[in-house]
């Protein structure tokens, strides 16, 4: 039996990181029922298929259930307020105040269903001065500083080359959903949980963070390699392709012999 069989989740997300949340907590098991617009939510349909497969789609929705529902149309809430009488979370992602206006938000669900847990993914958390603003991926990893440490040294400020806060962000709502069924299952009442994709990358970074607040300095981008590594850490490019070395101690003689070259251990201009 799988960790989750017989929980139910109902999945408000679209995009990216809401969904692949709840597509880590189908994978354990759970039954997730994700309510999609008619038409489907954008993250189907934005997204040419190849081969007649969505490659944005399928890997963050699979093994969910999916039902329509025009929310703008009362009868349509009605059936999502039944399915919460019977759910054990829900998940989010819409914009900040759009599951409220629809009398969706977490009071209005837990009226139905005190056991329920009710999770909402954002891009900068329930406060601050931008807590009901929207963003994407791209701009958490901007707003996080993430941006800033990575490109070449001298260079401009370069972006992840995957999704890394929609994944994070996924990663953090099923652990948070999961933190907080456990909480339920000792306390008996649910409890509203919290993602932000730019805490969960400002939380990714806090050795970098720690070593700034400590010596008041910022690193540099140090393009394929991390500027507080002192060993040999780094992407290389040789003639026949390129490669990586992930010294963890220093290890010269051990590197040298490795390739076969210990007469480089001495060398003066390594």
């Amino acid at each position: 039996m799988a960790i989750l069989d017989g929980f139910r989740i109902l999945d408000f997300t679209q995009h990216q990181a809401g969904p692949y949340g709840t597509t880590l907590l189908a994978d354990f098991g759970a039954d997730v029922i994700k309510i999609e617009r008619p038409g489907g939510e954008p993250g189907r349909t934005k997204h040419p298929p190849i081969g007649g497969v969505n490659p944005f789609f399928l890997p963050n929705n699979r093994g969910k259930r999916s039902l329509c529902l025009d929310l703008s149309k009362p009868a349509a809430v009605g059936v999502a307020q039944r399915l919460i009488a019977g759910a054990d979370a829900l998940a989010h992602n819409l914009k900040p105040g759009s599951m409220e206006k629809l009398g969706l938000g977490p009071e209005d669900a837990r009226r139905i269903n005190p056991r329920l847990v009710y999770a909402a993914v954002s891009t900068y958390g329930p406060k601050g001065a931008k807590r009901d603003d929207t963003g994407v991926d791209l701009i958490a990893q901007a707003e996080s500083g993430l941006m800033n440490a990575t490109g070449e040294t001298g260079g401009r400020a370069m972006p992840v080359g995957a999704a890394v806060a929609d994944a994070l962000g996924g990663i953090n709502l099923a652990f948070a959903v999961v933190m907080a069924l456990l909480a339920r299952e000792r306390t008996g009442r649910g409890r509203s949980v919290q993602v932000s994709l730019v805490g969960g990358l400002l939380g990714m970074q806090a050795w970098e963070m720690q070593h700034f607040l400590l010596s008041k300095t910022a690193s540099p981008r140090s393009g394929g390699s991390h500027a507080l590594i002192k060993t040999l850490w780094q992407a290389f490019r040789a003639r026949d392709g390129e490669f990586v070395i992930a010294e963890v101690s220093d290890s010269w003689q051990a590197i040298c012999r490795a390739i076969e070259r210990p007469d480089l251990a001495a060398d003066e201009r390594y």
